[in-house]
């Protein structure tokens, strides 16, 4: 059977379908319905998704040497993310979330999370441990990643530069009243997925 380079497009979505469906079969046949032939072979599936459990990307490896690092992620929570939170009156209130990606693994910042938010932040080996494939819970997957994405390949892609540079000005664009509502949207979803017993939500709220 012939198998398919997949597209930029292709790799992020057989990493997000995997991350919902945890069915390599699954992914196999949605790819195919979406892109048609020829179909992706099991291993690339398994492949991909094992490199960016490794490496938090799903491109090609030369291209993770730029990606998020521990170090890196520290940086950003502790020179941007964090003072911008503290000027917040209810600070000590607040619950930091994350995934467990590798970057927000790291002793380094766990250790910065555990004095910055003690006993009040949700990830990979943290106060409370992230509930794994929860994508339908996260504002950057039931809404931004999908968001983006439709405005970026919007536009002709004609390199990795162009993609990073296009990435950033529809980030840059995105509006602050689209983004408040999606973050409120989440309260309604912790509510359904209590409801529904920790099961998938977007589909029960599709149909109310």
């Amino acid at each position: 059977m012939a198998s398919r380079r997949l597209s930029i497009e292709q790799r992020v979505k057989c990493v997000r379908l995997f991350s919902v469906t945890n069915n390599v079969s699954e992914v196999q046949r949605r790819i195919l319905e979406e892109f048609g032939p020829p179909a992706v072979h099991r291993d690339t599936v398994v492949r991909i998704n094992k490199q960016f459990d490794e490496t938090a990307s799903a491109f090609n490896p030369w291209l993770a040497r730029s990606c998020v690092t521990g170090e890196t992620y520290l940086k950003l929570l502790r020179e941007s993310v964090i003072l911008e939170l503290q000027r917040r009156e209810n600070f000590d209130e607040l619950w930091w979330q994350q995934d467990g990606a590798p970057p927000h693994f790291a002793n380094i910042v766990r250790a910065f999370l555990h004095q910055v938010f003690p006993q009040r932040w949700i990830g990979r080996r943290g106060p409370v441990e992230w509930p794994a494939r929860s994508p339908d819970i996260t504002p950057p997957d039931f809404f931004l990643w999908g968001y983006l994405k439709d405005k970026v390949y919007a536009n002709l892609i004609d390199s990795v530069k162009h993609l990073r540079e296009v990435i950033i000005q529809e980030f840059n664009k995105v509006p602050a009243n689209i983004c408040r509502k999606a973050c409120e949207n989440v309260a309604l979803r912790l509510q359904a997925c209590v409801d529904l017993g920790g099961a998938q939500v977007d589909q029960h709220l599709e149909n109310r």
